[in-house]
């Protein structure tokens, strides 16, 4: 155990020395760039389908989406689908709809090791 115990903190060492040599902070803050572009909502899910009960306004909801970056962005955040889960309540709060489109800015890093996929951060703020 103790032997596995040292590996382990042996090889985060050389993981962070090399990040250090290399410029690239491990862990800590990471900077991103922020792309514009227009999100779409494909469709609103619930976890099952199975499910009879009516929804509850604090239930999640799974969203998928569609992004475009209005300008030229590298091919991981220029065109994306994903998803998030929201309640039912932020939902109806922000009129969330399938087809709905809407203004927002992608998130992807550009050094660090934080989030490396492009991610929304309008769904962050409403969760």
């Amino acid at each position: 155990m103790k032997k596995q115990l040292s590996s382990s903190v042996l090889l985060f060492m050389i993981a962070a020395a090399g990040g250090l040599i290399s410029g690239c902070p491990v862990g800590g803050g990471c900077q991103h760039k922020d792309y514009e572009g227009v999100v779409t909502i494909r469709d609103i899910r619930r976890q099952s389908d199975e499910t009879s009960a009516p929804e509850s306004p604090d239930e999640k909801l799974f969203i998928f989406y569609k992004f475009k970056a209005d300008a030229d962005a590298p091919p991981p955040v220029g065109d994306f689908s994903g998803e998030t889960q929201l309640t039912r309540r932020a939902i109806d709060q922000k009129e969330i709809k399938i087809n709905r489109q809407f203004r927002a800015k992608a998130k992807y890093i550009e050094r660090g090791t934080c989030n490396p996929g492009p991610y929304l951060e309008e769904f962050e703020k409403w969760r």
